[in-house]
């Protein structure tokens, strides 16, 4: 039997089996409640960083829509293309306002290049390309063209990111230039149109100044051939030689008008003007005259308001774009069409191929005469109203200039569209009547036959022409006196005042000009019967100066016998 002095032993060695037997100490217990601290702190870590993360994805979010809103709100287009898929991974949705095309149309680098026009797709695509190759930004300005065929011009400014020596992503923005390149275009037109009449003025002063020498000359030539076919005692194997000259003279005279109707110095004729019926008036004789190769109709606007013009003008203009177009044809099967209409002035798209700025108010009245033939190149249609240019094998090269001038004398534009093998449209530009408010008018002279006689003092400074002067008017029954310079005439005209019925006053001369020799003939006597001569003249000077008519020359021995003989019959009142 075991004392009960054994049990507490007993009991310790069971004590100590059983935490041998667990295998916990309290060393382990202090570890694993470590544990669980640290288990409890990295889950509340847990949690605190899943919470910072929760609050920066939302951040994120929220940038991204605010970024993404202030991105998609502005007028540009935004887009990113993959270089190496050549794929785009991003456009904004302002692409299909700008276009026409929505994004999910826009998948690779060919659908860009095929929406820009044909003028400017190669060198876009090209300079992109070589562009991106160098790893370089750029930008292309183009013509967009949009899903309804119009067109719009866009900058399209071009980032490249690249990983060392080789692009992968290109980011961009498309920005809507189209009002600033058409103002641009608006104001390089105008620059082209001005820049153009400053070089016709130039070149009609020119042609203004041999129109005057050469007209002296002519004047003499015809006056003096004229004076001798009148002879009794002509010699009639001279008389062939002497109408010749005659013939050569007044065909030398013709052009010259043609260069004085250029440069705005024939007298213009204006009235109330149905531009249809004065086409309709002419055509028979148009038809008449067209080659047979050539289809000619016309194409009548309705209910046209009417123009203030010279009709004879007019019509020259008509017939001269008429022969423009049947050459430009040639001996090929074509077409020729004439068309008239009433614009809005403010629809015109204004560009280089105006030869002057659109006529004042809303409405304008248009005529075009359009062909099917060879066209033109732009060197060539930059040259095309200069005197004496033609690129035909005969012809002076005035009918295009003349045009112009006429136009421009209406306070009119032309417009030239032609390509090469397509043809050329000219469209002549009219204000309509109630807008013609600065033109003026001259009246036709109308020389009734008359036999009265009288003393004519003829002023003059070129000696052929006066002597020539004073031969005819003799011849015709005058007496005359001459003066070589205004100074002389005034001197002539005091003495012999009440002897002189009419002076012949040359307008060009040196020392005093006719203007100011005028001046002091009235100055003397304010009922003084003038009558200018000129090789040169501006129709508006006649109407200022109010003298008893205005002759051209050369002039011919009836003309200037009937105009003097007018003169002193129906003398001016002061």
């Amino acid at each position: 039997m075991k004392s009960e002095f054994d049990l507490p032993r007993y009991g310790m060695h069971c004590n100590g089996d059983f935490d041998q037997m667990v295998g916990v100490t309290e060393h382990d217990v202090d570890a694993l409640r470590r544990q669980l601290v640290d288990a409890q702190n990295t889950a509340d870590a847990l949690k605190s960083q899943l919470a910072e993360q929760q609050i920066i994805m939302s951040e994120l979010q929220q940038n991204e829509i605010r970024y993404r809103s202030i991105l998609e709100s502005t007028k540009a287009v935004a887009w990113e293309l993959d270089v190496t898929s050549l794929t785009f991974t991003y456009v904004s949705p302002q692409i299909e306002a700008l276009s026409g095309y929505p994004p999910e149309l826009w998948t690779d680098f060919e659908f860009w290049a095929s929406k820009i026009h044909d003028d400017e797709r190669d060198n876009a695509v090209n300079w992109c390309q070589v562009e991106t190759a160098k790893g370089l930004d750029h930008d292309i300005e183009y013509r967009m063209v949009k899903a309804d065929g119009d067109t719009v011009w866009v900058r399209d400014v071009i980032s490249v990111i690249a990983e060392p020596n080789k692009p992968m992503i290109l980011r961009g923005h498309f920005f809507n230039i189209d009002d600033r390149k058409k103002a641009e275009e608006a104001s390089f037109a105008l620059q082209a149109t001005t820049y153009r009449s400053q070089k016709m003025e130039s070149l009609g002063s020119m042609a203004g100044g041999i129109a005057h020498d050469f007209n002296n000359l002519l004047s003499v030539m015809l006056g003096n051939t004229e004076l001798a076919l009148t002879m009794s005692d002509l010699d009639m194997r001279t008389k062939p030689l002497l109408e010749d000259i005659k013939k050569a003279g007044h065909q030398a005279a013709d052009l010259i008008r043609e260069m004085l109707t250029y440069v705005g110095k024939e007298p213009l004729t204006l009235k109330v003007t149905d531009l249809n019926a004065l086409i309709l008036d002419m055509w028979s004789l148009i038809e008449r005259a067209h080659p047979k190769n050539v289809n000619l109709t016309h194409d009548l606007g309705k209910n046209l308001p009417p123009a203030m013009a010279d009709p004879t003008l007019v019509q020259q203009v008509i017939l001269n774009l008429i022969i423009n177009a049947s050459d430009a044809i040639g001996p090929n099967i074509g077409s020729i069409t004439v068309r008239t209409r009433l614009v809005n002035t403010n629809l015109i798209k204004f560009d280089e191929s105006f030869t002057n700025p659109l006529p004042q108010g809303d409405h304008c009245l248009v005529f075009e005469v359009s062909d099917t033939g060879c066209g033109m190149e732009k060197t060539v249609a930059a040259k095309l109203f200069e005197p004496f240019f033609t690129t035909k094998m005969t012809g002076r090269g005035l009918g295009l200039a003349t045009v112009q001038s006429i136009t421009n004398r209406h306070s009119g534009t032309i417009s030239v569209k032609s390509k090469i093998g397509q043809g050329t449209t000219f469209k002549i530009y009219l204000p309509v009547l109630d807008q013609m408010t600065s033109i003026p008018v001259e009246q036709e002279l109308i020389i009734e036959d008359s036999h009265t006689k009288g003393k004519i003092l003829v002023v003059d400074d070129e000696d052929g022409v006066r002597d020539m002067a004073c031969r005819v008017l003799k011849h015709s029954g005058f007496s005359v006196l001459s003066a070589s310079n205004g100074y002389d005439a005034i001197d002539l005209y005091e003495q012999c005042q009440d002897e002189i019925d009419c002076v012949l006053l040359d307008l060009r001369m040196p020392l005093i000009s006719g203007e100011d020799t005028l001046r002091r003939l009235r100055s003397i006597d304010a009922k003084v019967q003038v009558v200018l001569a000129s090789g040169n003249f501006d129709p508006a000077e006649s109407s200022k100066l109010n003298v008893s008519a205005f002759v051209q020359k050369p002039y011919t021995i009836e003309k200037i016998t009937r105009v003097l003989s007018d003169a002193i019959e129906e003398p001016i009142t002061s």
